[in-house]
């Protein structure tokens, strides 16, 4: 079965059909990914449930958010609740997204000339080639409720410290707290666990927070690893699974969880 890309954008017959065609299609085709559109599944029967269906399937959803199409949101609501990795872009000129989206990254284009299009189709392609890289290195899991401490941090602390260490590239990077928990709950941990983690790597040190704003002006956390942070990673490498996962696997539960000394899966 081929590995997709559910397409969440207006069809119109002009401007966004354009752009699917000459853009966003082969920007995801370089990714290795199908990009499917509902509208184009002469299988599809029932819109709702195929919609659905075709975002919980996908390997990745991509948005545009240029305008206010009620079918976006709802198609782009119903992606995070099945919490799909995204790859969101608009159009210069927005003011202001929902709060759901403030704390996302969004690809920003504008359309004055040629060149404009490459530059989306490559960033394009290259932040669904990230999504997909993330992918092979974290699993969804099912991890036992209570586990031993490794290291002087247990399982939900260890998972936190490596969900940060796994999407940051150095001292300067940082990920929201949103971000954060979102990951957590992938390998099958609450806010709870997700706060509580966070609360004890900041007081051993391990992580660092500062406050940022979002375009309205609204504060919000940010974490990063310290020196000391990345110091416990390269200590207990051994501790941390480094092997990727295979696409096929990506969707399904792993057998961890059922012996103390399995592995963390990133």
């Amino acid at each position: 079965m081929v590995d997709t890309c559910f397409m969440i954008q207006p069809f119109d017959g002009g401007r966004f059909d354009k752009l699917f065609e000459d853009v966003f299609d082969p920007a995801v085709r370089a990714t290795g990914l199908e990009p499917y559109r509902v509208d184009r599944d002469p299988s599809a029967s029932i819109p709702v449930d195929d919609i659905e269906r075709g975002i919980r399937d996908a390997s990745v959803c991509f948005v545009d958010l240029s305008v206010d199409n009620p079918n976006v949101w709802f198609e782009l609501g119903f992606a995070i609740a099945e919490k799909k990795d995204l790859c969101l872009v608009c159009a210069k000129g927005r003011d202001r997204y929902p709060f759901d989206i403030q704390h996302r990254s969004v690809i920003s284009y504008s359309s004055e000339s040629p060149r404009d299009f490459k530059d989306l189709s490559d960033k394009i392609t290259e932040r669904i080639k990230a999504l997909l890289k993330k992918q092979e290195n974290v699993e969804r899991v099912s991890l036992p409720e209570v586990t031993a401490p490794r290291s002087g941090l247990k399982s939900h602390e260890i998972a936190c410290i490596a969900t940060i260490a796994s999407e940051v590239s150095g001292l300067e990077a940082s990920i929201s707290n949103y971000y954060i928990k979102s990951e957590m709950e992938k390998v099958g941990y609450n806010s709870l666990a997700t706060q509580v983690s966070l609360r004890l790597l900041l007081s051993v040190e391990y992580i660092s927070m500062r406050t940022e704003a979002d375009q309205d002006g609204d504060p919000y956390e940010v974490y990063a690893l310290t020196s000391s942070g990345w110091d416990w990673v390269a200590e207990n490498i051994d501790r941390l699974n480094l092997k990727a996962t295979t696409r096929n696997n990506r969707r399904g539960y792993s057998d961890f969880g059922t012996n103390p000394d399995d592995e963390i899966p990133f």
